[in-house]
């Protein structure tokens, strides 16, 4: 009896810390989830109907920003923002913005945290990938990255959405998603 019980734990243990190192590999944004309903996020947030005239020069929806290290701490990148992008009642994507200069040793790029986390599913040795512009996408979701340099600082943004939100979000470039996404 008290081996099954010790074998029990031994294989709850092993399980449990499993689920936990899968989970903590890549950054769930917090629990929010695109296409999940806004109403837990407003309230967590405070946000108001005022708040919508306060959506982001780039993106045409409003949105909620956050810093980065708060909706995904230990992630390294510490600097960035995120705003989480919302159409009608659902969450439409996560904008990533990001911005260091190439001598700042402490500091983590997105284009980092892509690689860790998504180089089994993203082709970085690709054709279409030129180490400053690409779109990828996973499962339903697009990832659109941009990354511009000048005098040594990197300016890098990231958008997660999904083709049933692309018609609604303008990219980087003020131009549609969909001029870039297959």
């Amino acid at each position: 009896m008290i081996k099954k019980l010790i074998t029990f734990i031994f294989i709850l243990s092993v399980t449990v810390l499993s689920a936990n190192l899968a989970y903590s590999e890549v950054c769930d944004f917090s629990g929010y989830e695109i296409g999940s309903d806004t109403k837990k996020l407003k309230e967590d947030f405070g946000y108001t109907d005022e708040d919508a005239n306060n959506s982001i020069a780039r993106q045409s929806l409003p949105s909620i920003e956050i810093e980065f290290i708060y909706i995904c701490p230990e992630r390294g990148i510490d600097n960035a923002l995120v705003h989480i992008l919302m159409f009608e009642d659902e969450i439409a994507g996560f904008y990533l913005e990001n911005g260091a200069y190439t001598d700042d040793e402490n500091h983590q790029f997105i284009l980092t945290y892509l690689k860790e986390n998504y180089s089994n599913d993203f082709g970085f040795d690709e054709p279409y990938w030129d180490k400053s512009r690409a779109f990828w996408t996973k499962n339903n979701d697009i990832f659109l990255y941009d990354r511009q340099e000048k005098d040594s600082f990197i300016m890098e943004q990231l958008l997660i959405t999904r083709k049933k939100y692309e018609k609604y979000i303008m990219d980087m470039s003020d131009k549609e998603v969909g001029e870039y996404v297959e």
